[in-house]
């Protein structure tokens, strides 16, 4: 996009024009909306600010070469449906809005993807998702409900948190690259279902700040801060799930930690997970 202007002076009975002109790209502004049913295409870029909701009936399709740019902390929320549909010579991309060299490689510049406990049916199939605090958050520690995704072909880089943070979920992914958080890369939380068949979970810490876990973190509780609706005063409330499958089939897990893998077992929920033909560190 260019804009161009001009400033006129007038001294000593004489004009003056001087020529302004400026590049920048055109976008879609999307500022605090909450979205029906409705389909992203690449015609250009996606400016998020104040984060952005599908609603709990609506479907967010989001079409192949389609760009997301997202402004300080704001997140996408899904209580609907996404569905982003990248391809392999154009994936969807989730990324900060600041677009100079230097920023390229600060995490934790917007907030997440945020998959509800409600939300079911969500499918990311060759995207990427850079430059976040957490890449993707999906479910709640204190919500039983079951949210599901189906994750392909993507990478999640460079985040000041998590890559993967779960509670109690459901996520089948194949085929995938996460790396290089503050915590772990992948979290699994609270229980749930998970398979990951031919991905790379690789962590050499992030800019500005020291690691705090190994890559992978499995777990069948949480210790959640709640608030307390009769004393009004915010509580650790440990939450508990099962674990029914944590699997991990010809993955790479790498870092520079010594130990890149914790388990940690309740000994009273089910505490199922198995890494076959895998380079684990």
């Amino acid at each position: 996009m260019i804009v161009k202007d001009s400033v006129v002076f007038s001294a000593n009975g004489r004009l003056q024009d001087v020529k302004l002109i400026a590049y920048g790209q055109d976008v879609h502004l999307i500022q605090g909306e909450i979205l029906n049913t409705q389909t992203w295409t690449k015609d250009k870029p996606y400016l998020i600010y104040k984060s952005v909701a599908i609603d709990t009936t609506a479907t967010l399709t989001i079409e192949a070469g389609t760009q997301l740019f997202f402004h300080d902390r704001s997140s996408m929320i899904v209580w609907g449906r996404l569905l982003a549909n990248g391809s392999a010579s154009e994936p969807v991309v989730f990324q900060n809005d600041r677009l100079e060299e230097f920023y390229d490689v600060i995490p934790g510049q917007w907030g997440t993807v945020y998959i509800d406990p409600i939300s079911r049916g969500n499918v990311m199939d060759h995207v990427i998702i850079r430059n976040s605090i957490a890449g993707i958050q999906i479910g709640h520690p204190s919500n039983d409900q079951i949210p599901q995704l189906t994750l392909s072909n993507s990478q999640i880089l460079n985040v000041s948190f998590a890559g993967v943070y779960a509670f109690g979920a459901e996520i089948f992914c194949y085929n995938s690259v996460f790396a290089n958080a503050a915590g772990p890369v992948i979290a699994l939380l609270k229980g749930g279902d998970y398979a990951f068949y031919h991905c790379t979970i690789a962590n050499k810490g992030v800019l500005g700040t020291s690691r705090s876990d190994p890559s992978i973190l499995i777990s069948n509780q949480f210790l959640s801060l709640e608030r307390n609706t009769e004393t009004g005063q915010d509580e650790y409330v440990m939450q508990t799930g099962d674990l029914s499958k944590a699997d991990f089939i010809n993955c790479i897990v790498f870092g520079s930690f010594r130990h890149e893998l914790q388990l940690v077992n309740n000994k009273t929920n089910l505490f199922n997970f198995q890494f076959d033909h895998c380079l684990l560190k």
